[in-house]
């Protein structure tokens, strides 16, 4: 029980709180943040375009801090809806090193994957699933205020 409440503690009071923190800066230095479908815009060569819209910034935010590939438009940060400008460049670079360093020492024990999805919906249940998307939401509005 010891090794599930370490680990809790660390995604409570060192994952999220860092999270909310790199996707406001990616946001208020041009990521995508919003709940919002496609937009259509017109390119250079005059031609009507649907370009995919979400919220780019909080994926981002986890995927840079959990160090896991991808990326919301599957480019790997290379899509410039995801990383505009070299600020978010560098806020998404530092976040890499975020966790490991912050981590250093901290001890686990490896558990299963259906054991794990099994303990963490019987411990949060239905809001450990809904909670991330309200949050995301109060992110978008706050962001909103200030664009």
């Amino acid at each position: 029980m010891q090794q599930s409440h370490l680990f809790v503690k660390s995604c409570t009071r060192i994952l999220l709180p860092l999270a909310i923190i790199v996707a406001t800066l990616l946001a208020f230095n041009g990521t995508l943040m919003t709940f919002e479908g496609k937009d259509i815009i017109v390119n250079m060569q005059g031609d009507s375009v649907q370009v995919s819209r979400g919220p780019v910034a909080a994926f981002v935010a986890i995927k840079h801090l959990g160090t896991n590939g991808g990326g919301f438009y599957g480019t790997n940060s290379a899509h410039p809806l995801e990383n505009p400008n070299y600020m978010t460049n560098m806020v998404e670079m530092i976040a890499q090193l975020l966790i490991p360093l912050a981590l250093k020492g901290v001890a686990y024990k490896p558990i299963g994957a259906s054991a794990l999805l099994r303990r963490n919906l019987l411990i949060y249940g239905l809001g450990g699933i809904l909670i991330p998307f309200v949050g995301i939401k109060l992110i978008d509005l706050v962001v909103s205020i200030w664009i």
